[in-house]
């Protein structure tokens, strides 16, 4: 598996990837609906240094 840091950026396989595992996690939760404009306000909110790794696995955008 290649991990690796990239630019804190809203990027559509991320969001996706967020968003089943959202779903599958904590369904019928508030953040199991959440917008891509939700996860880019999350993501992108200044409140702390915030650093975003990403993992693929043969070019697959993995959670693990």
């Amino acid at each position: 598996m290649k991990r690796a840091f990239v630019p804190l950026r809203y990027d559509e396989a991320h969001y996706r990837l967020y968003a089943r595992c959202q779903t599958r996690r904590r369904p019928g939760g508030s953040m199991a609906e959440d917008s891509a404009d939700q996860y880019s306000q999350f993501l992108l909110a200044n409140l702390l240094e915030t650093r975003l790794m990403e993992f693929l696995k043969n070019g697959v955008l993995r959670s693990q």
